[in-house]
């Protein structure tokens, strides 16, 4: 996790670094059309990044990734920071 730093392409490095540790290859693999800067899921967290205010740590984001939901069911992988009815991974604040 990278520390001390604040600006905007840090956060989406530590992102995706806990993105990597949570669901390895399913995620890594995905293409960069699905994960990189301009898709939909980095849309989605640009937005939580804008709303997020630090008080409510227990509030849950979603960040559509239908992808990684593909990959994961195939694999039979049910890993509860990932919304199946919702195609989202789930962040918490």
């Amino acid at each position: 996790m990278i520390r001390g730093k604040s600006g905007s392409t840090y956060i989406d490095c530590n992102l995706h670094e806990w993105l990597e540790s949570t669901f390895g290859d399913a995620f890594t693999r995905l293409p960069i059309s699905s994960t990189g800067p301009g898709s939909k899921f980095m849309d989605d967290f640009e937005l939580v990044k804008k709303t997020f205010n630090g008080k409510d740590l227990k509030k849950k984001y979603q960040l559509n990734l239908p992808a990684l939901g593909r990959v994961l069911k195939e694999r039979g992988s049910e890993i509860q920071e990932y919304d199946f009815d919702e195609h989202s991974v789930l962040v918490r604040g």
